[in-house]
């Protein structure tokens, strides 16, 4: 499956850093994050573009390849898949939307998490705050960058 990250014309493993949790949210820092190519998802670009976010960061990308079918990433793709994450709780915030999750043993069981919050609405609530259909990578053993010249279709 192809990806797209934003901010960067190229993938530099020098730049890369573990993940590490942040109390209160429901994202980490670090990793490699990214949203799926492909023209039926709303991309992060598109979420950016509607919602005036760092929009001076789009005029960059790059787009690279993993195996999506590799048991070592966690697809949230339904609401029924939602357990598979519910392990990983270990903390609630005030704002009863947000659950803080252990992004650290996450990425010690897997390579990376993929959640389709855009294009599902109990999951886009669920996860509050990935405004989009997002892969993180927590490994970046997994990515393989596109070659020059390689078309999205």
């Amino acid at each position: 499956m192809r990806f797209i990250h934003y901010g960067s014309d190229k993938f530099d493993l020098n730049l890369f850093s573990s993940v590490k949790n942040r109390n209160g949210w429901n994202k980490p820092t670090g990793g490699l994050w990214a949203s799926p190519v492909n023209k039926k998802n709303r991309t992060w670009r598109d979420w950016c573009l509607s919602e005036c976010f760092n929009v001076n960061r789009l005029g960059s990308s790059f787009k690279f390849d993993i195996n999506f079918n590799s048991d070592r990433i966690l697809k949230i793709l339904s609401e029924s898949d939602i357990p598979k994450i519910a392990k990983y709780i270990y903390s609630s915030t005030e704002d009863y939307y947000i659950k803080g999750y252990d992004f650290e043993l996450l990425s010690k069981d897997y390579d990376a998490l993929y959640i389709n919050a855009g294009s599902n609405g109990k999951l886009y609530f669920e996860f509050y705050g990935w405004d989009c259909d997002s892969i993180i990578i927590f490994n970046p053993s997994i990515i393989r960058i596109n070659k020059i010249g390689v078309t999205d279709e």
